[in-house]
């Protein structure tokens, strides 16, 4: 897409990166990385004039990434009746709130599907709060706690495979 410029020059506009095309393009530099390192490295031999120089060829030994372990009954993340899904930077969508002036804290979770009731119950459970003191907006589908307590929410949300 171009976009003329005041001099009549025409230069590219971004286009938005979308999570396919930031996937596409980790994808391609990690692969051609590690395609680069699985091939044998040449290395030539000091030799003296007498002797013929040959390179000789060291295949190099392959990185090993991560083992797969099969999942067993205590490393399955379990089902629960919600899913809180991640912003397109791979990152999980709580975020720190201040209102009434800077007066109220609060943090919000956004992108909860599912059950928000039963998220609530769990989330409060976990951080020692009164039910109360988390609160589902039905029409958003966020919610929102008191206080700012985004790392805690952010290891709970982690422990259950979010």
């Amino acid at each position: 897409m171009f976009r003329s410029t005041f001099l009549g020059l025409s230069r590219a506009i971004a286009q938005p990166a979308t999570p396919l095309t930031v996937r596409a393009a980790f994808q391609s530099r990690f692969y051609s990385a590690a395609a680069a390192a699985s091939q044998p490295t040449t290395a030539a031999t000091t030799t003296t004039p007498s002797q013929q120089q040959q390179p000789t060829t060291q295949p190099t030994t392959p990185i090993q990434t991560q083992t797969s372990v099969a999942p067993t009954e205590s490393t399955k993340p379990v089902a629960k009746p919600y899913l809180v899904g991640r912003a397109w930077t791979q990152r999980l969508p709580v975020y720190h709130l201040a209102k009434r002036g800077g007066n109220k804290k609060l943090t919000q979770i956004k992108k909860v599907q599912g059950d928000g009731q039963a998220l609530r119950r769990d989330l409060a459970q976990f951080l020692g709060l009164e039910v109360k003191e988390v609160r589902v907006k039905v029409p958003t589908g966020h919610l929102e706690v008191d206080g700012h307590r985004r790392e805690e929410i952010v290891k709970f949300l982690d422990g259950l495979g979010f």
